[in-house]
């Protein structure tokens, strides 16, 4: 999964990738916060934190509905096709 991710990611300049341990972490230069992506068995789980909520939350209750969780606070959606999750860090990186 870790090259999908960055190969949707390097599209953008703006954008950049960190793998860790179990879950990936996309930030945007002068936002403070990251979308996660956690592999699950049937697809992702993507959770916004800090102003990256703001900007993308809308987004992906747009396309998802509404969040599958909370987790310290912050929203998650369980997702379970990796285009739409392409398409989530096209709209991060366009922002």
């Amino acid at each position: 999964m870790i090259e999908f991710l960055r190969t949707a990611v390097s599209r953008y300049s703006s954008l950049s990738f960190k793998a860790n341990q179990g879950e990936d972490r996309i930030m945007k230069g002068g936002i403070k916060g990251s979308l996660w992506i956690k592999r699950r068995y049937d697809g992702f789980r993507l959770q916004t934190t800090g102003e990256v909520a703001a900007i993308l939350d809308r987004e992906i209750e747009r396309m998802q509905g509404n969040h599958t969780g909370e987790h310290k606070g912050y929203k998650f959606w369980y997702v379970d096709d990796f285009s739409k999750v392409e398409e989530i860090i096209d709209i991060y990186g366009r922002a």
